[in-house]
């Protein structure tokens, strides 16, 4: 049995795959990850410290690159149960830990060299793409409808009171944001569309710097009216 990743092929028995698969849970404990790592430990031989040395400049050269595929194989046309299509992961394979040589005693750089290498890779959970992740809404009331006044500031002496008229305006205020998985939510519609003002409305797009593969949308809608206003902020299911 043999390691391929991308066109570098390990020797026969070459090495030995430790594979572990974590999964990510959200406050919710939704399952929105699944993080897969390969720990490759093995030993290149060769027949002099010249041969070796192109070995392992090979094999670095291979595994400097990120977003290959890598597999088992039992011979060239057989793949076995393990292995990792790069494209169906989210951002590719990765190489997280190069070739690394954590051995230096005895006969380590002669005709052997022992080193190992981690891969990992992340797939999405139980969660559907485009399930939300979080979802969060205020809504807010300001003014009573009744008088409205202020001061006057004359060039000499104190502040005057004035009433400015005697009923005022009532606002209503709308915030949120939600976060989904892979696709960005629709953003909550406007609960008084009639009352809004469109000129202040707000929509902002983002991906959170925590996790790329969540995309967070975030609203603000600003309304105002004669009469009183009613909302309440909108609940949504987390899946």
């Amino acid at each position: 049995m043999f390691l391929c990743y991308g066109n570098y092929i390990h020797a026969n028995n070459e090495c030995a795959v430790m594979i572990s698969r974590q999964g990510v849970f959200n406050a919710h404990g939704l399952q929105t990850e699944i993080v897969e790592q390969w720990n490759i430990q093995g030993m290149l031989m060769a027949g002099s410290v010249a041969e070796l040395s192109v070995a392992i400049r090979l094999m670095e050269a291979a595994y400097a690159s990120s977003g290959r595929n890598v597999g088992l194989y039992v011979n060239a046309n057989t793949p076995t149960a393990h292995g990792i299509t790069s494209a169906a992961a989210r951002g590719g394979v990765r190489v997280v830990v190069p070739p690394s040589f954590p051995q230096g005693y005895g006969a380590e750089y002669t005709t052997f060299r022992t080193y190992t290498i981690v891969l990992e890779a992340t797939f999405g959970g139980s969660g559907v793409a485009g399930g939300l992740v979080s979802w969060s809404e205020v809504v807010g009331f300001q003014g009573t409808g009744g008088p409205r006044w202020g001061y006057l500031q004359p060039m000499q002496g104190p502040p005057q009171r004035q009433l400015f008229s005697e009923t005022s305006t009532l606002w209503m205020f709308q915030q949120g944001s939600a976060v989904g998985l892979g696709v960005y939510p629709s953003p909550s519609p406007p609960l008084s569309p009639a009352d809004e003002h469109g000129e202040l409305r707000r929509v902002d797009f983002e991906v959170p710097a925590d996790n790329s593969h969540h995309r967070r949308v975030s609203w603000s809608y600003t309304f105002e009216s004669h009469a009183s206003l009613v909302g309440q902020p909108r609940e949504q299911t987390i899946n």
